[in-house]
């Protein structure tokens, strides 16, 4: 498998990004300043999630599911799962923290 994909991006040319899978070794790569820094950047993020990235201009968008597929038996996977599990905890303590800001609010400010 090897897809290719230009997303717009915040500069004027769009960004590559490209995702292979050889023998079970999924890649991805994005030339945005985030990807060069090998850093995982909003462009490739939504394909493991079975999304297509906003501002898609150039790829075959019906391949979604096959890379989607591929993402799933890699390695990636559990640890994309143990993202989402984190950001679901950060979420609820987020609103946790909110609620005793306010109750804190109610018993000391009057």
């Amino acid at each position: 498998m090897d897809y290719t994909f230009k997303i717009q991006g915040s500069a004027d040319e769009p960004y590559t990004v490209r995702l292979t899978n050889t023998s079970g070794d999924f890649k991805a790569i994005c030339d945005c300043p985030a990807g060069n820094r090998l850093v995982m950047c909003k462009h490739v993020l939504p394909f493991f999630e079975n999304k297509l990235p906003k501002d898609i201009i150039k790829g075959d968008v019906n391949a979604l599911e096959e890379i989607h597929v591929a993402f799933q038996q890699s390695e990636g996977a559990p640890v994309l799962q143990g993202m989402q599990d984190i950001e679901q905890q950060m979420a609820a303590l987020k609103k946790e923290l909110a609620d005793r800001k306010k109750q804190l609010a109610r018993v000391t400010l009057g």
